[in-house]
């Protein structure tokens, strides 16, 4: 069963903690700004985002959990300022994104919160792989998916977007 307790991640300026119901208005901003979505998807409806949110919460709460969505939250004053998730999650692989308030760009944030849930999927939940969907527009994602040591799979004709993965065994933290 799905102990939230057993997946607070803490790194150098963050705090990730796994989703709760004080989240729901969290998730609702960020699925309906079309800034933030501009990369993703066409933004959600409130009424989407809300469908959203209690999809994740039940991914969490599966035996064993299909999806876990995390929170990061600063350090420094427990602001919220985005989610990263593992979605169709398997005992063995899983896929990643994150999500950032406007202003939490540009502070690397990304890299350090990835980089933090890949380790504890791979030391904690027995992963082999994580795979990442990203558009072939949205350069600064290629920039630190590349970074963490995703390697790129070869591109279909036409293609928008990257599918890459990161093996396990390829790993270092």
């Amino acid at each position: 069963m799905f102990n939230p307790k057993d997946h607070i991640i803490t790194t150098e300026r963050l705090i990730l903690r796994p989703l709760e119901e004080r989240d729901r208005e969290l998730v609702v901003s960020l699925y309906t700004d079309p800034k933030v979505m501009r990369n993703i998807a066409k933004p959600f409806s409130d009424e989407e985002s809300h469908q959203y949110f209690e999809r994740c919460k039940s991914a969490q709460a599966q035996n064993p959990a299909t999806g876990i969505v995390w929170v990061l939250c600063q350090q420094e004053d427990q602001q919220a300022i985005g989610i990263i998730a593992f979605y169709t999650l398997t005992p063995s692989k899983a896929n990643i994104g994150i999500m950032l308030l406007r202003g939490a760009n540009g502070q690397l944030y990304p890299e350090e919160a990835m980089a933090a849930i890949m380790q504890h999927g791979y030391n904690k939940l027995g992963l082999k792989e994580i795979h990442a969907h990203f558009f072939t527009r949205n350069l600064a994602t290629k920039r630190f998916v590349t970074k963490l040591g995703f390697e790129f799979l070869p591109l279909a004709e036409g293609a928008d977007s990257y599918h890459c993965v990161c093996k396990a065994e390829n790993w270092s933290a």
